[in-house]
């Protein structure tokens, strides 16, 4: 009897644990030691265009609170900081500080050097599919329509 196969979710968590390790881990070589797990995926976030914990919060799914705890230690850590919008006084603005900059830098790097590594390994073609794969998996999670047909692989099997 075959054994079954992992699960797509503990693969995507495993795939996305391995890259924050290697992100961290370039992080800590480049002497940026006060990072914690939680920081990478914020840093992220922050260096594309989030710039409130309310944002932040509905692409993870998560609490504002929680989010806003870590914001508080990334604050005191000086990597993230906090600015009021003057033309209304309730919105808070994030920033990413030079360090965070230079943080999230090093870790964009560093899972760009993932994704070579990864490319290297399975090739340009698959790598395109697996990307367009995935994109496909959150759009059908998420109730959309799908987009791509793999007929094209399909047609090989």
């Amino acid at each position: 009897m075959p054994a079954a196969e992992e699960p797509w979710s503990l693969l995507l968590r495993e795939a996305a644990r391995a890259v924050s390790l290697s992100v961290r881990e370039a992080l800590g070589v480049a002497g940026v030691t006060d990072i914690r797990p939680g920081d990478v995926l914020l840093l992220a976030l922050l260096s594309n265009g989030a710039d409130t914990i309310g944002e932040i919060a509905a692409r993870l799914d998560v609490s504002k609170q929680a989010i806003g705890k870590t914001i508080d230690s990334m604050v005191e850590r000086a990597f993230v900081r906090r600015t009021v919008d003057e033309s209304d006084r309730r919105r808070v603005e994030l920033a990413l500080t030079p360090e965070g900059q230079r943080a999230a830098g090093i870790a964009r790097e560093a899972r760009l050097a993932a994704e070579a590594r990864l490319v290297a390994s399975i090739g340009e073609e698959h790598a395109r599919a697996m990307r367009a794969g995935l994109r496909e998996f959150v759009a059908v999670e998420r109730g959309e329509r799908p987009t791509f047909r793999f007929s094209r692989w399909a047609d090989r099997a």
